[in-house]
């Protein structure tokens, strides 16, 4: 029997094949796809997580800067350089730090640097999962005090600075022509009114019509006096009553010698604030001696008000130009010299904003000097005051040529005694004096009827004079505080909802978001 044969193995067509290979080209892209599939849901999945976590945090910094505004308008503000942090949930929180300034103020915001406060808030978010991952954001906030209150000036200011020149007690007063003091002056003691010329009485009366008469004319108004003038009636002589209310045609008041006030100029003043909460500045100093040549200003940073403090005699020799507040102590000694040219003291706003006036701010102006004693304008000294300067002692203006010295005050003058001296040129015998009048009086019906123009043209007595104290032409109110606390106070009609409580206000100048 033959042996049976094997079978044989069936032959793959090319065609099975290539469907084997189809096959597992598509098990593997459905793998790939599904693996493709699978990382694009973890990177979505992982772009929502970042994104509600950015979203957490930014959410974070905003409700810290709805913290912050509310902080710093509350009594309990703990003021610039601090900061507060709070838990909003398990997971995201905030920090928010208060800074003095503005960081990017513009050019013309310089002078508000002083009452501007930053705001900076870092809000962070954490992830539930990795708690090593976390989201921030920084955003910021400028603030702009809104003064609305000042604090209370002292005792008897309004007094004070109700007038063009005011004697705030009873002291010696002469006042000799030429001088003119205009606007309103309040005077308490005696007052000794071109007495110091040896000139009979009919010359000064026609001195003095001349003087009024030129103020009707419009050629300017050179009397001693315009008027209201404020002055105890019973200390005064009848010749200086009628020189008043009919030569310079006057408007007299009576009015009591009582001491209006004084304080002791506070010497131990090293530091001030603006307002609670903001930062303490540090005044400036002075050495006593002579000055020349000097420019002295506040700094928005370190001394917004230009607060400069001295003790002893200080002579501004020539070219002083200060912009601020002087502080002159040292009892008798403590006196301001001018015994040169070129000088220059302004007063300064607070706060000396750029933009114009708002109705809701509280706009004043401090005093330019307040000395402890004397202030006194020597032979061949200049000055030019804009603002208010407040003395404890006597106003002089020593004696001098016409032309040599120079003493214009553009604002408010508070002084004890006033002692304005005659001009050298117009120190004449009697007889002289009387034989110019007879002249004046023989030309008048035919020549020039005002004895002052008169004097001018015939002999070079200038009636026109450089010794003048005039009323301020601002609208600005002056104020003086007590340095051991702020300037600027809340004012009671700013209550908090809450509680009651006064406080500041402040208004948004910039929120910015910083970027991560």
């Amino acid at each position: 029997m033959s042996p049976r044969p094997l079978p044989r193995k069936p032959k793959r067509t090319t065609t099975q094949g290539a469907a084997a290979l189809v096959v597992l080209l598509l098990v593997g892209m459905a793998m790939a796809m599904s693996y493709a599939s699978l990382r694009t849901q973890s990177v979505t999945v992982a772009i929502a997580r970042n994104a509600v976590l950015a979203a957490t945090a930014r959410q974070a910094a905003l409700s810290g800067l709805a913290v912050a505004v509310k902080a710093i308008q509350s009594p309990g503000w703990s003021g610039v350089d601090s900061s507060l942090s709070r838990s909003l949930g398990v997971r995201d929180r905030f920090l928010a730090t208060f800074t003095f300034g503005d960081t990017q103020p513009n050019a013309a915001d310089v002078g508000e640097f002083p009452y501007r406060v930053t705001v900076t808030v870092l809000g962070e978010a954490f992830d539930e999962v990795a708690s090593d991952r976390s989201s921030r954001s920084t955003m910021r906030l400028a603030l702009r005090l809104i003064p609305r209150r000042v604090a209370d000036p002292i005792a008897g200011w309004s007094d004070l600075t109700g007038y063009t020149l005011c004697q705030w007690k009873r002291a010696p007063c002469r006042v000799q022509s030429p001088c003119r003091i205009l606007g309103p002056a309040r005077l308490r003691e005696k007052l000794v009114l071109g007495e110091d010329l040896p000139w009979h009485y009919e010359a000064r009366a026609s001195f003095f019509n001349g003087l009024t008469d030129l103020h009707y004319l419009g050629q300017g108004d050179y009397r001693p006096f315009s008027g209201p003038l404020t002055l105890p009636y019973s200390l005064q002589t009848g010749v200086t009553m009628a020189a008043l209310n009919l030569n310079l045609e006057v408007f007299t008041i009576n009015g009591s010698s009582n001491t209006a006030c004084w304080w002791s100029v506070p010497v131990g003043l090293k530091n001030y604030q603006l307002y609670p909460g903001g930062p303490t500045f540090t005044a400036g100093s002075l050495s006593s001696g002579v000055l020349e040549s000097l420019r002295l200003e506040g700094n928005p940073t370190t001394n917004p008000l230009g607060i400069y403090v001295a003790s002893g005699t200080l002579e501004c020799s020539r070219g002083i130009q200060f912009r601020g507040m002087l502080l002159l102590t040292g009892g008798k000694s403590a006196d301001l010299l001018v015994t040169g040219g070129g000088n220059e003291f302004t007063s300064v706003e607070a706060p000396p904003y750029a933009d114009p006036p708002r109705s809701k701010e509280v706009r004043v102006r401090l005093p330019a000097a307040i000395l402890e004693d004397d202030l006194k304008v020597q032979p061949g000294g200049q000055i030019l005051i804009n603002g208010m300067i407040i003395n404890g002692g006597d106003f002089v203006v020593e004696k001098a040529g016409q032309t040599a010295s120079q003493f214009t005050l553009r604002g408010k003058l508070a002084t004890a005694a006033i002692q304005i001296e005659p001009r050298e040129d117009w120190i004449r015998n009697d007889s002289w004096w009387d034989q110019v009048h007879v002249a004046f009086v023989k030309q008048r019906l035919t020549g020039d009827p005002i004895f002052p123009r008169w004097l001018l043209q015939n002999h070079a007595l200038d009636y026109r004079t450089k010794i003048e104290l005039l009323p301020d032409t601002t609208s600005r109110t002056y104020h003086w505080f007590d340095p051991q606390f702020p300037l600027f106070l809340p004012r009671t009609e700013d209550a908090t909802p809450l509680d009651g409580s006064a406080v500041l206000r402040w208004e948004v100048v910039r929120v910015e978001t910083l970027p991560p």
